[in-house]
């Protein structure tokens, strides 16, 4: 399906289908869902150049006057998902907040968290990276002691309070007695181990919302709470029409039960780009998802936020033209140019429309967001 500017869509909202706005990257990465019976789930949060936050310029442009923030959910504690997490709870004011911790006692995961930090010795990049954590969750804390029947555990099982009555929320990832293990232990470990998956249902539609949960641990070998674990649990998750892929496209988070291959359905990646650590390039990645799907969405292209491309019309990059795109210095094949680095925050976006019978309705792009084929 052709996509249309992001400025092409209407406000307000066809409120008949479910809208989701994939955004970033800026700092991070952020997912904003317009539910179709009212309301909206937040997930993460992300931060462009200009400082701007790409979610909160969402809600402000599309969300109805009054309309109620249902969860805002931080599916990890990692400062690319993290940063943002503060004003948007001061700013929505969500009905819930939702963060991985054990359901039996919630206020594990700050006592954890907080010993995790005091012993570590950082360097003054994560000296930052640390700050902004730090932030989202002493927001999430403060809320939790003035609410805590408000805070919602990201384990397994839960449903995402809702009051739209045509869609369902469930968390399908992390493991609960594993989360409640760790944290226990004050040792959550990595937090991408941890990641919350979402599974969105509305009608016989399925999005699935991958976080940054990897199938392989640093050393390359099958994580025990990872993909392989989630799909044993709920295979149906690879029969779905729309998918963040998990971990900004990493060839570490792929796994052949949830990618499988088909077509008319929509991937989404938000890639990391700051340095080269995920290169589009790399036959594992972005190549590999393309000739499974199809085609796949990219919101930006992973290159540092001072050379973010901007992709005319039709925004169609072959895939063998992936390399020059990634070392692109002032314009190359598919109709891109370099822009300065004040990327605006509804650039990096795309959202997709889906209605209740399993179709993609429409689709929607920021001037930076783009989509590889075959």
């Amino acid at each position: 399906m052709a996509s249309l500017a992001l400025d092409a869509l209407e406000v307000p909202l066809d409120r008949s289908l479910l809208h989701v706005f994939v955004a970033g990257p800026g700092y991070g990465e952020g997912i904003a869902v317009a539910l179709p019976g009212g309301g909206w789930i937040v997930l993460d949060g992300c931060r462009v150049a200009t400082g701007a936050l790409p979610l909160l310029a969402i809600l402000e442009r599309w969300r109805s006057p009054g309309e109620p923030v249902e969860a805002l959910l931080l599916t990890h504690p990692h400062a690319d998902h993290a940063f943002g997490i503060r004003e948007l709870i001061e700013i929505t004011s969500p009905r819930c907040v939702g963060v991985t911790t054990s359901p039996a006692n919630p206020a594990l995961v700050f006592a954890a968290i907080e010993a995790e930090l005091a012993v570590s010795r950082p360097s003054s990049l994560d000296q930052l990276r640390r700050r902004i954590v730090i932030d989202a969750m002493l927001a999430i804390r403060r809320r939790f002691d003035v609410a805590p029947a408000e805070l919602i555990a990201l384990v397994d099982g839960t449903r995402i309070p809702l009051n739209d009555p045509a869609t369902a929320a469930f968390v399908r990832a992390p493991n609960g007695a594993l989360v409640h293990a760790r944290l226990s232990r004050g040792q959550p470990g990595d937090p991408n181990e941890l990641s919350a998956v979402v599974e969105l249902v509305y009608g016989v539609t399925r999005i699935v919302l991958g976080s940054d949960l990897p199938t392989l641990d640093s050393h390359g070998a099958v994580l025990p709470a990872g993909w392989d674990a989630v799909l044993r649990r709920h295979p149906h998750l690879g029969d779905h029409l729309g998918l963040k892929v998990p971990h900004h496209g990493s060839p570490a988070a792929f796994h052949a039960d949830l990618m499988l291959p088909g077509a008319g359905r929509t991937w989404w990646i938000s890639p990391f780009n700051r340095g080269r650590r995920l290169p589009p390039t790399d036959p594992d990645g972005v190549p590999r998802l393309v000739a499974l799907n199809g085609a796949v969405s990219l919101t930006a292209t992973p290159r540092p936020r001072a050379s973010q491309p901007w992709h005319t019309d039709p925004a169609v990059v072959p895939v063998a033209d992936l390399p020059a795109l990634f070392a692109a210095s002032s314009a190359g094949p598919g109709g891109f140019s370099i822009t300065p680095p004040d990327v605006g925050p509804l650039e990096p976006v795309w959202c997709g429309a889906f209605d209740d019978r399993g179709a993609l309705r429409a689709a929607w792009r920021g001037p930076r967001a783009f989509t590889v084929v075959p």
